[in-house]
């Protein structure tokens, strides 16, 4: 069956495009867009000499994911497995294009959950460990929030389930004190406290 978010935000920009797609009795054939001259973001951090990016590089990449993900809102969908080896890099503009809609649904309203996840383990909110249950938006800023410390770190901010709902997040002495505190906003434990992404792109971090 093809995703939900393929059918409907193929054609937003920083999002692959579907040109068409066929099936037969075992599989779905997509024919996508192929960009010739880019990295997956994980690969991307790599590659960097210090392995994670400047704040102003980072500024640059998050702005456009929050973009992204509120344009995919707009049109009703939410991602559900946002990671740097989801994101390509063009190597000669700079921007962003989100791949793999495998998971993405549909976005329900702020009093309605999911209580299947698909990702990374490592992605994983709070809310969904101690409830099985999580909220498209709330989970989504998470998300964000784990990527962003991803780009100016270079490492994943938690790696066990008893890191992400002990709140063992560890800001490095490098990060301005405007970082850390969007930081902490998106990795609030409560989702309610979490910003949506209008805040995300108002904050003075992301407008700096």
């Amino acid at each position: 069956m093809l995703s939900v978010g393929t059918h409907l935000c193929s054609s937003l920009p920083g999002i692959i495009h579907v040109y068409d797609y066929f099936e037969n009795a075992q599989h779905w054939i997509l024919v996508m867009e192929r960009l010739r001259n880019c990295q997956d973001l994980f690969d991307f951090l790599e590659s960097t000499e210090s392995g994670h990016l400047s704040e102003a590089t980072a500024r640059k990449f998050f702005q456009q994911l929050v973009h992204i993900n509120l344009a995919m809102l707009r049109k009703g969908v939410v991602h559900r497995d946002l990671k740097s080896e989801n994101i390509l890099v063009d190597l000669e503009s700079e921007s962003l294009v989100l791949i793999d809609f495998g998971a993405s649904a549909i976005c329900k309203s702020s009093t309605s959950y999911y209580s299947d996840f698909h990702g990374t383990k490592q992605y994983k909110s709070p809310e969904y460990i101690t409830k099985k249950r999580y909220a498209g938006i709330p989970s989504t800023v998470w998300t964000l929030g784990v990527l962003l410390y991803d780009m100016v770190c270079g490492s994943l901010p938690f790696e066990s389930e008893e890191d992400i709902t002990g709140h063992k997040l560890v800001l490095k002495p490098h990060m301005s004190a405007s970082l850390k505190n969007l930081i902490q906003r998106c990795l609030a434990q409560n989702p309610d406290r979490r910003p949506s992404f209008e805040s995300l792109l108002e904050h003075a971090w992301v407008k700096d």
